[in-house]
């Protein structure tokens, strides 16, 4: 009788969830604004709404906004969660464009103070900006996805948080400071993002601790990012802080078939003060840096891997003025310069011309024949042919060199 009791309440705890789990669902809504719209109308197609703060505070949990055609100059949207009830687990606000059309937000800051919000396919130019903020706590669950950013705003996207996605979004030659700014958070993935054309760092990783709670950065993803032509810096950034008093991590960090290119200091760079640790640089292609490949100038890191890597910049290919314990170097391409020095090439190093399509026009695919092609050593990605290649494109005999890339960095040039 106890076990079959036991059974029934199993059974009906069950039967809740998945009724919560289906009125989630159903209950979820469709708004939308337009630039003619009302904030007295219902928010409906045919009626909508004017602005995005009214659809924030008039919409729920897993509710999606559809933003119409046309000119926002909206000054600050504020997502906050005192405007509204506490986020959903799984359930996403999501604001996105219309399909098929064209929403401008011009000299607009959206700020994001909340979990699950979904920001997807705006374009934003003037000062514009997107900024995940933790002023209360660590929000998770941010996702900022395919939007298309320009203009004279200093940071386009600055990320805080936790298991957030920071993915597709295009930051085009602009006066900004860096493009994609991610100051701590754990458990992130970055990827898929073309960014070219900034002063300083295309993707900066560098907690500054400049908030009083504990500020780390840890089991961070960045992937298949293209970053071209930084004006004045490195394309990608590692570092923990400016002080030693800090006491900051950077633990556990893959840079993974990312393009960095025709950056005015180094490829990628790590350095400064605080304690950086595990960081794995896996089939980039590094190529046309005004410096380095990869330098690390820190006081405080270790356990480097380096594989399947393309290294071809300007100076030397990888440059190490710290006291590393465990630096991994397996199967990388390197083409003139020389080397720092013969230690750094590591295992199986390949000393040839990889053979790029067309790198001149940002095309990093491998021709028939390049010595990357199977060249790589086994990592966790899958991959085409006898072996892993060496570099972020895998040989392709049907690629060819009208590629995105090509489009983003003619826009550079």
């Amino acid at each position: 009788m106890k076990s079959r009791s036991v059974f029934l309440l199993h059974y009906h705890l069950l039967t809740c969830l998945f009724i919560a789990i289906v009125l989630t669902t159903v209950m979820a809504e469709t708004y939308y604004i337009s630039v003619t719209g009302n904030d007295q109308n219902p928010g409906s197609i045919q009626a909508p709404w004017r602005s995005v703060e009214h659809a924030w505070k008039n919409s729920g949990d897993g509710d999606t906004v559809f933003v119409r055609g046309g000119s926002y100059p909206d000054n600050q949207i504020w997502l906050s969660n005192g405007r509204r009830n506490t986020a959903v687990e799984n359930s996403f606000w999501t604001l996105i464009n219309y399909p098929g059309e064209r929403c401008v937000f011009t000299d607009t800051r959206f700020i994001i103070d909340d979990d699950y919000i979904r920001i997807q396919g705006l374009q934003l130019t003037g000062t514009s900006f997107i900024q995940a903020v933790s002023w209360g706590s660590l929000h998770e669950h941010i996702e900022l996805i395919g939007n298309d950013i320009s203009g004279s705003t200093n940071v386009p996207i600055y990320f805080i948080g936790n298991d957030g996605l920071v993915e597709g979004n295009t930051i085009h030659p602009i006066s900004a400071t860096h493009g994609i700014y991610v100051m701590h958070g754990d458990n992130n993935v970055i990827r898929n993002n073309m960014i070219s054309g900034v002063n300083k760092y295309g993707i900066h990783i560098y907690d500054e601790n400049k908030y009083d709670h504990p500020s780390n950065i840890t089991d961070l993803l960045v992937e298949n990012n293209t970053v071209i032509g930084s004006k004045s810096r490195s394309g990608i950034i590692i570092s923990a802080g400016e002080s030693i008093d800090y006491s900051i991590e950077i633990i556990n960090v893959v840079l993974r078939k990312n393009v960095i290119t025709n950056n005015a200091e180094n490829g990628i760079t790590i350095r400064y003060y605080g304690r950086v640790r595990d960081v794995q640089i896996i089939n980039n292609s590094i190529y046309g840096n005004k410096a380095a490949g990869l330098q690390i100038s820190a006081e405080d890191v270790d356990q480097i891997v380096v594989k399947n890597n393309i290294f071809s910049s300007n100076k030397v290919q990888i440059d190490v003025s710290s006291d590393l314990n465990a630096f991994l170097l397996s199967n990388n391409l390197f083409w003139q310069p020389a080397l720092a020095g013969s230690d750094l090439a590591g295992k199986c190093p390949v000393m040839e011309n990889p053979l790029f399509l067309d790198p001149q026009k940002g095309n990093f695919y491998l021709k028939q024949g390049s010595p990357a092609i199977d060249a790589g050593a086994a990592v966790d990605i899958p991959f085409l042919g006898d072996g892993p290649d060496i570099g972020a494109c895998e040989f392709n005999p049907a690629s060819d060199s009208t590629s995105e890339e090509t489009q983003i960095y003619n826009q550079v040039n």
